[in-house]
């Protein structure tokens, strides 16, 4: 072998050696990263969630026909949300949409599109019903507000409004604007 054939001979050998370990390595090396699709982390049907305050009386039930789990904001998405609030007092109160999301505490809840609120009737109460779009409760206080139009009818009344503030924990509305009401029976 003259010398030219001998240095083409060992870069050969070199090459093999070389790319034989480069082989090896590559199972050492970190995957590279991936990141992750935007999208829901988790999800579940028919949930039913039951707050209690810290004596172990219940504060609120949460029920949602579906539910998704965002970690990238910590946010849970519902589809047709029911909330159940029962106080002491009494006062018992529905309040259902046709979505909402909350965060993974429960705290506060923001329900969207049409919104129905009830208070049950009781011996203490009668019934009452609000109808409104997009509305943010806070369940453990029992306090939630909108400033979008309601609509409120109870036993022989009918009140129109823009705007509200409601104290579900002691039967308070607050009606911010464009008040208009209508009396049918005052028995």
């Amino acid at each position: 072998m003259n010398r030219k054939q001998l240095a083409v001979a060992a870069i050969l050998v070199l090459l093999v050696i070389a790319s034989n370990w480069l082989f090896r390595q590559q199972d050492k090396l970190p995957l590279p990263f991936v990141a992750q699709q935007p999208g829901p982390d988790a999800f579940a049907e028919n949930i039913h969630l039951e707050i209690m305050d810290k004596t172990g009386h219940p504060l609120y039930r949460l029920r949602a026909a579906d539910m998704e789990y965002y970690p990238e904001d910590d946010r849970l998405q519902l589809q047709h949300p029911l909330l159940d609030i029962t106080r002491a007092n009494g006062a018992n109160w529905q309040v259902s949409a046709e979505s909402g999301h909350t965060s993974a505490s429960g705290e506060p809840v923001w329900l969207l599109g049409k919104v129905n609120i009830q208070r049950l009737a009781s011996d203490a109460y009668k019934s009452l019903q609000i109808v409104t779009e997009d509305l943010l409760i806070q369940p453990s206080a029992a306090l939630a507000e909108t400033e979008n139009a309601a609509s409120i009818t109870g036993s022989g009344f009918r009140l129109e409004a823009v705007g509200l503030d409601a104290d579900l924990g002691n039967n308070r509305l607050k009606l911010h604007s464009r008040v208009r009401g209508q009396l049918n029976d005052a028995s």
